[in-house]
């Protein structure tokens, strides 16, 4: 994922479904980080989109009032993975830029 591209926000307010689309492609894998949160990757390994399930219970609290993060810790090469991504992708939207795309604020 080149600096030039924009991740895009999809919210399905029926599922309750956050999903962010870093690249328009076929999904290869799927990888459940944490409970709720799945990560899809191309055939080449590459972070394609991320999903948060239940949105609105995870997305939509403020930090200082956000539960705890339950589960057991990402795998190694998940990790592996966001770091390798960080340094490529630069700073995404935040939280509340998120959701007010997902509700068509401009």
């Amino acid at each position: 994922m080149g600096a030039d591209v924009t991740p895009i926000a999809r919210f399905d307010r029926t599922a309750d479904r956050l999903t962010i689309v870093l690249r328009e492609t076929e999904v290869a894998m799927r990888d459940e980080a944490r409970p709720g949160v799945i990560l899809d990757y191309d055939a080449e390994g590459r972070l394609a989109a991320i999903e948060i399930l239940d949105a609105g219970e995870r997305v939509a609290a403020s930090p200082a009032k956000a539960p705890p993060v339950a589960g057991p810790p990402a795998r190694p090469e998940t990790l592996a993975r966001f770091e390798a991504l960080r340094g490529i992708a630069g700073p995404g939207p935040t939280t509340d830029e998120i959701m007010a795309m997902s509700r068509g604020d401009e």
